[in-house]
């Protein structure tokens, strides 16, 4: 997918689409939820057993259960959930919850 590596392109910037609105629209939440995907397995070693998500008032919680060091995951991830943000008015946030 284009806009998942490179910068998003905004409805009123493009000249000639042949998108309309509501197209736009869904490339732009699909690209949203890609983004914090692929932030969650940047390493591609896949450090997660467990992921579980709530939602509450404007917070995404997201719980991953790992015992491994999830700091490049973390910062891919926060870099990456700003563009969420702006798309759903959501913020996501990522959460560790060590295996017992």
């Amino acid at each position: 997918m284009k806009f998942n590596h490179e910068e998003f392109e905004y409805y009123d910037v493009l000249k000639a689409t042949t998108l309309d609105r509501e197209s736009y629209l869904k490339i732009a939440k699909l690209t949203a939820i890609l983004r914090v995907a692929n932030g969650l397995d940047r390493s591609h070693k896949q450090k997660f057993k467990d992921v579980k998500t709530v939602l509450k008032d404007d917070i995404l919680t997201i719980t991953v259960e790992t015992n491994e060091d999830i700091t490049l995951e973390r910062g891919m991830f926060s870099h990456r959930a700003d563009f969420f943000e702006e798309v759903y008015s959501v913020k996501p946030v990522i959460k560790q919850k060590r295996n017992s």
